[in-house]
């Protein structure tokens, strides 16, 4: 599965009409009051007095630190019209919408922000933040997953694609996991069981290692006077450092790394810590399963072209993306135990709604490698074999419009959703 980015996407959305209830009323004395006791509270500390709030008091209050202070609720919060900075990390925060009201808020910190199966609710967060981005405010924020532990066989996502006699399989992979991604639902073992060949996007066990790595090094390198210490803090390279020392990876190595490969050897060391392993993953059962029964198993892609795809992002997204893995290291197992419960269950919105907040460079290329892959497998289709395809590729390019299915499905072939 595609990685998932660990910085909030801002999505540029229409705003709808501010409704803020009247949480927060001035009395007819002047007092003020809030219906979250979190954010009371916090007010209270600000303003220096464990009374009753007035509404003088409120307005002269410029910067409001209230970390981990139990606020669910911030409705109200427009009274406090002077503020210029937030500190909101680590409260349990659904609905930002009455930060839209704050005139002079020049920098917010939310903490962790987290994607759900409400769909609805992750996109109100995001027009708020995209709001409040291009009213110029500064936001620090990490998104997280929360989605509910899946009970039963894993469901992926499974399509079938028909056209005359041909049937092509389709089916989402996660690439790495462990043995709570299995059994796989009937419907599923039953269309490999019935293919006369395997897709996947490379077949790993066709992979020479030492030659692998070499060109992940070669195309992970700068081949000029360029370094990574001219993208990082020096003590962000420090923190680099101590990671893939692990690795026995010196320094002077590292200074020659680009953002994308430190990225990738970062990952590779979240994974370490945890009992994930490629080979438990969806493509190397098939794979393995394809193998004893002498099937034919055909690369779409290549390690060349699919990292040409990562490299060829922006170093200022590369860089971004670098600070994201690394603020994310401290959560790996976590997410990708939330991961693995989103791709037990297979719900497509969710995937779709996913890949629909990858950056921009992010969404281009998953959109290249998807066109480029449906052209094989409409190969496939035309071929007049009369033969079943089964084709494995991450889960993320089989959901949205511009995704395998929906480029299929836009070419007039008959595309099923298989539940």
């Amino acid at each position: 599965m595609e990685k998932v980015r660990k910085s909030l996407g801002m999505k540029q959305g229409l705003i709808g009409t501010l409704v803020l209830l009247a949480a927060c009323s001035p009395s007819d004395d002047g007092e003020v009051s809030f219906s979250d006791d979190g954010l009371e509270d916090a007010v209270q500390e600000t303003a220096g007095t464990e009374g009753e709030l007035t509404a003088e008091e409120v307005e002269s209050i410029e910067h409001l630190e209230a970390v981990d202070a139990g606020i669910t609720n911030i409705e109200g919060i427009e009274s406090l019209n002077s503020l210029k900075t937030i500190d909101f990390r680590e409260n349990a925060i659904e609905d930002f919408e009455p930060l839209l009201a704050l005139d002079h808020l020049e920098e917010i910190h939310v903490g962790d922000v987290f994607f759900t199966e409400d769909i609805e609710q992750n996109n109100a967060i995001e027009e708020v933040m995209t709001k409040l981005e291009d009213d110029g405010v500064e936001i620090d924020a990490r998104t997280r997953l929360a989605f509910p532990e899946h009970d039963g066989v894993s469901n992926g996502l499974f399509y079938e694609v028909t056209h005359d006699d041909q049937t092509v399989y389709l089916f989402g992979s996660i690439h790495v996991g462990d043995e709570s991604l299995y059994p796989l639902r009937d419907e599923v073992e039953s269309a490999f069981a019935e293919s006369s060949s395997l897709s996947v996007e490379i077949d790993i066990d066709d992979i020479n290692e030492m030659e692998a790595s070499a060109t992940m090094m070669n195309m992970g390198s700068f081949h000029n006077d360029d370094t990574l210490r001219n993208y990082v803090e020096d003590d962000t390279f420090e923190e680099i450092s101590g990671y893939l020392s692990e690795f026995m990876i010196p320094a002077e190595y590292i200074e020659q790394f680009q953002p994308w490969f430190v990225s990738m050897l970062l990952n590779d060391w979240g994974r370490e810590q945890t009992d994930l392993t490629g080979d438990e993953g969806i493509d190397q059962y098939f794979i393995d399963e394809a193998n004893e029964r002498d099937l034919e198993i055909i690369s779409l892609e290549t390690l060349e072209s699919q990292l040409q795809t990562i490299s060829s992002a922006p170093l200022d997204e590369q860089t971004d993306g670098l600070h994201a893995t690394l603020d994310g290291l401290e959560i790996y197992e976590e997410e990708m135990e939330q991961m693995l419960n989103l791709w037990k269950k297979g719900d497509v919105d969710v995937f779709e709604h996913l890949r629909d907040n990858d950056d921009e460079h992010g969404t281009e290329m998953m959109d290249m490698r998807d066109e480029e892959m449906a052209n094989q497998i409409v190969d496939y289709l035309e071929s007049g074999s009369g033969e079943s395809y089964f084709v494995v590729v991450g889960a993320l390019h089989l959901a949205g419009d511009t995704s395998i299915p929906g480029l299929l499905e836009a070419e007039g072939y008959d595309v099923t959703f298989v539940e």
